[in-house]
């Protein structure tokens, strides 16, 4: 998007570059299950011969458009993008099989978003491990990190009517962490600059609590340090706004000088 901006690219090449990206996205998720499952059994590939064996598997997808296009794998792609199948699975096992959490695992990111590790060697882990199998019945690949969603970890905790309002609290406070760039852009825009970098996380489908508040923690704390430190950024020193020298702000006009009554020999009657 940046590329097309900048050099003004043209509707039609536009259209055909996200018909093509669209193209590859669908392949993409369509064939990841059964790459994995190559690679399960082909253990002694070399990096190089994965990459041709993926761009084969990719290959094959995207010359069949009508496994590309199909119910299944159309199907595959959105259930892949919004992460349902998670809290499909959590709903399905908690609490028929797992007790309701009751606020343990809101408890521990607290706790992991506050205290550094040295101070909490045994505080939670980011990965999803400790709760994925436990909330859903799913084993992870010790490879693979995916956490229940925010969704889903409100639901584990509260139930139904609980995770309702744990989601919508959650979404109040990424709103008003918006509100705080967009109120400071009023003075610069260059801080639409750090806002995706504070919050692209908090986009994270499959992310669970914990990740999204030490991403945005973390990240907030580096970007005031290279704002104190860095030259470059002194601008949006809050502090360093000053209001403009009186003689440099203009002044409003005076309005004309209007005749009185009886200054120019008559009444006006």
């Amino acid at each position: 998007l940046t590329l097309a901006f900048v050099h003004r690219a043209p509707v039609r090449r536009l259209v055909v570059s996200a018909a093509v990206g669209f193209a590859l996205i669908l392949a993409l998720n369509g064939v990841k299950q059964q790459y994995r499952l190559i690679l399960e059994t082909s253990t002694q590939l070399s990096a190089l011969q994965r990459v041709e064996l993926l761009g084969a598997v990719l290959g094959d997808m995207i010359s069949n458009p009508r496994a590309l296009l199909s119910e299944e794998n159309v199907s595959l792609n959105v259930t892949r993008l919004n992460q349902g199948w998670i809290i499909a699975r959590i709903l399905a096992h908690v609490p028929s099989a797992e007790p309701f959490a009751e606020g343990e695992t809101v408890r521990a990111s607290v706790e992991a978003t506050l205290l550094p590790r040295v101070l909490a060697p045994d505080k939670l882990a980011i990965g999803g491990h400790e709760y994925f199998e436990r909330f859903t019945g799913v084993s992870l690949a010790a490879e693979t990190s995916m956490d229940l969603s925010v969704a889903g970890e409100m639901y584990a905790n509260f139930g139904h009517f609980g995770g309702i309002a744990g989601v919508f609290v959650v979404g109040v406070l990424l709103g008003l962490l918006f509100r705080v760039f967009a109120r400071w852009s009023r003075e610069s825009v260059l801080w639409w600059a750090w806002a995706p970098y504070v919050m692209l996380y908090t986009a994270k489908a499959e992310g669970g609590l914990a990740e999204p508040m030490n991403h945005v923690v973390k990240s907030f704390v580096v970007m005031m340090a290279i704002i104190m430190v860095l030259p470059g950024w002194i601008s949006l020193r809050r502090f360093h706004f000053r209001k403009r020298p009186a003689e440099d702000v203009p002044r409003p006009a005076t309005p004309p000088e209007l005749p009185l009554p009886g200054r120019l020999g008559g009444d006006f009657r």
